[in-house]
């Protein structure tokens, strides 16, 4: 997965954070479709702060 860090800081929250926050969201999404998991991730970006960079992401599924 590739994304920019707008998917990952906002005002208030260290970019480290962030990053280990979005691993978490990853890691207990099981084995989602590449499609359902980026509009898992960038949804729950968007509900929890106001942001005001872009979100961007890439995701590849190997063998899908």
């Amino acid at each position: 997965m590739l994304c920019t860090d707008g998917l990952v800081e906002t005002s208030g929250l260290d970019l480290d954070r962030g990053t280990a926050e979005l691993a978490g969201r990853i890691e207990r999404s099981g084995d989602r479709p590449a499609e359902e998991l980026a509009d898992l991730l960038a949804g729950s970006a968007l509900r929890s702060a106001v942001r005001s960079d872009d979100i961007a992401l890439l995701i590849l599924r190997p063998g899908a």
